[in-house]
């Protein structure tokens, strides 16, 4: 059995496939609409032989990101899941942020700008299965981010103010973080805290 993760929220589209060996198979493409999104995982999954009844667990980055991306990947994890018995599993970007750096010792800030100096930030540890927020994840200014980011012993990951945003590859440490997973939801909802309209 295959646990299969997708990130559409990004630039380009990264999938996963943790196999039962624990080898890890690895694509990302960036696709030109995401009416090609389900093409792409049949690719993927036939060239290693595979098809999508050898897949038990789906794990997708929820947000925040790309919304086209999310809403597209939701709905093709939803309904292979409606039509085989595959588990689904929801992350977003910040706590897979924390989650990839749980190895260090000390709190982690993840970062995601958004347009207009503006950023999706949390801080937390992933400790025994879980993450411990000291901020859960919100909006903020660049300001606001300034005065986060002076925390002591604070590690900051993801994008920062005045620099390049960085497209962070995230689908082989979800792929790890769903199968490891005991925690599977069959509502998968996107994750997107930035109202369409600012008030």
């Amino acid at each position: 059995m295959i646990t299969l993760v997708l990130d559409a929220s990004a630039l380009k589209t990264s999938l996963g496939m943790l196999l039962e060996t624990g080898e890890m198979l690895h694509y990302t493409e960036e696709l030109s609409s995401f009416e090609h999104l389900p093409l792409f995982v049949h690719k993927a999954l036939t060239k290693e032989g595979f098809q999508i009844a050898d897949v038990h667990k789906i794990g997708l980055i929820i947000g925040p990101g790309n919304y086209t991306g999310l809403r597209c990947s939701i709905l093709m994890a939803k309904s292979f899941a409606s039509i085989y018995p595959i588990q689904l599993a929801g992350r977003n970007r910040l706590e897979t942020i924390i989650y990839v750096n749980q190895d260090k010792r000390q709190a982690v800030m993840a970062s995601q700008y958004v347009r207009m100096n503006q950023y999706y930030v949390s801080i937390g540890q992933y400790r025994e299965q879980k993450i411990e927020y000291t901020l859960t994840p919100r909006l903020v200014s660049e300001a606001e981010w300034q005065h986060h980011a002076q925390a002591d012993n604070l590690l900051i990951m993801g994008d920062r103010p005045n620099a390049a945003p960085i497209d962070l590859d995230l689908g082989p440490p979800l792929a790890t973080w769903v199968f490891e997973s005991t925690a599977l939801e069959t509502e998968l909802e996107p994750f997107y805290i930035r109202p369409a309209v600012s008030p």
